[in-house]
């Protein structure tokens, strides 16, 4: 199909940008977790594999092709052609079987929360593993079963579908291996991941009343009182020797971070008087007045507790978040890859070729895909947000201010 020249101008208009945002984003990516120890974790092994094949699209692929639109053929060999089509295959199969990674990932940290079934070294044979795959998969045309041709209408070379025979088998075997399957294996995941997600916010709400949390080895604790407040220490609240109350800030928000300096970290616990039912009649008029008595109890053994159940939902909601992440990751992957890979089963299975804007359109967006993931890092993950401002020199990025105003108590312990 030749290009009109307003077709050219647009098209490698699009996939130098693509290009771009390509290299720019997955090399931050790639420094981030590099230079951040504590964002050294499987998932972000797995994500790092995912932004060097992201790399490799930009690297190898995305120049080919768009020497292709600008000449409007392919100008460079048979040689160059297989190997280009070989690549393709490589990083495409590649990005979609660390995907399917990660999901499993995602499945087991939610599913069996207190067992770490894929360590480190685990998610390093499992990228291995990708790797000889993907491998095998490209170089069965090599071997004579199909073979990479170039694809006017898609201006980049690839297996050829419309052969028929045994040929198009190859295709269909190589689209239900690194495309159907993969697919629904993450469906799998995801399904039960979000199964087992509702279950655990059922058992983690947090009934009415103050509820104490904290982290092992930490003197911060976080509390949730029934009702707002302008008022958080009650006055009669008197302070002792042992301990003394400082509210730095207030208001409408039903959480406290309470802080403690000493051996034993405090505790408080609820006792309700009377005066509790007037304060829910109040609170209904958006006017509610704490009358809580506290009580502070230096009990390890209660502190541990609390603490423990707290690492438990904390834990919990970080691992929910980053399934969340990835959730948007394999979406928008899905979005830019099926019409290519709809496109392709179409040839296998009619003989033909679709209309040749459709192929360029659908090979574009694959390629696209690429460029996309460390813009949903930078939208959805604080972690990677930060990161990517400090590697930026622009310091770290602040956080949007949530609407809701926060209530704050230290509890010090006097020396």
């Amino acid at each position: 199909m030749a290009l009109s020249t307003a077709s050219v101008i647009a098209s490698s208009s699009f996939l130098i940008l693509t290009e771009v945002l390509i290299l720019f984003g997955n090399i931050l990516v790639i420094l981030a977790v590099a230079k951040n120890k504590s964002m050294q974790t499987v998932t972000n092994i797995f994500i790092v594999n995912l932004s060097l094949t992201d790399l490799f699209v930009a690297i190898f692929n995305c120049p080919l092709m768009l020497l292709a639109i600008l000449a409007n053929g392919w100008i460079i060999g048979d040689v160059m052609c297989k190997v280009s089509g070989f690549l393709n295959v490589v990083f495409c199969c590649a990005s979609i079987l660390t995907l399917t990674a990660i999901s499993i990932d995602r499945y087991y940290c939610i599913t069996q929360p207190t067992k770490k079934i894929i360590t480190k070294n685990k998610a390093f044979c499992m990228i291995a593993s990708i790797w000889l795959i993907v491998f095998f998969f490209a170089f069965m045309p090599v071997l004579g079963w199909n073979e990479y041709v170039y694809v006017d209408d898609r201006k980049h070379c690839m297996i050829y579908w419309q052969r028929g025979g045994a040929d198009s088998a190859y295709g269909i075997f190589l689209s239900a291996s690194s495309f159907v399957v993969p697919t629904w294996i993450m469906f799998f995941c995801y399904y039960k991941i979000f199964s087992t997600a509702r279950k655990q916010a059922k058992k983690f709400a947090r009934p009415r009343g103050w509820n104490i949390v904290g982290a092992e080895g930490s003197n911060k604790a976080h509390a949730h009182v029934g009702c707002s407040s302008n008022r958080v220490v009650p006055s009669d609240y008197n302070e002792s020797d042992a301990t003394r109350g400082v509210l730095s800030s207030y208001t409408n928000n039903n959480d406290l971070t309470l802080e403690s300096v000493g051996p034993n970290p405090a505790e408080f616990e609820e006792n309700d008087t009377e005066e509790e039912k007037d304060s829910e009649q109040q609170e209904q008029e958006g006017n509610c007045s704490v009358n809580k008595e506290m009580s502070v109890q230096t009990d390890e053994r209660t502190w541990k507790k609390s603490s423990n159940a707290t690492k438990e939902v904390s834990r919990d909601v970080k691992e929910r978040r980053t399934a969340r992440v990835i959730l948007i990751v394999i979406g928008v992957f899905q979005i830019c890859w099926l019409p290519y890979a709809a496109l392709n089963q179409w040839s296998a299975f009619t003989g033909t070729t679709p209309p040749g804007i459709a192929d360029l359109a659908a090979s574009l967006l694959a390629y696209f895909n690429s460029g996309c993931n460390a813009v949903i890092y930078t939208k959805f993950n604080p972690k990677f947000r930060k990161a990517f401002a400090k590697l930026l020199c622009c310091g770290y990025s602040k956080e949007p201010h949530n609407k809701r105003k926060t209530k704050r108590i230290q509890v010090q312990s006097q020396k």
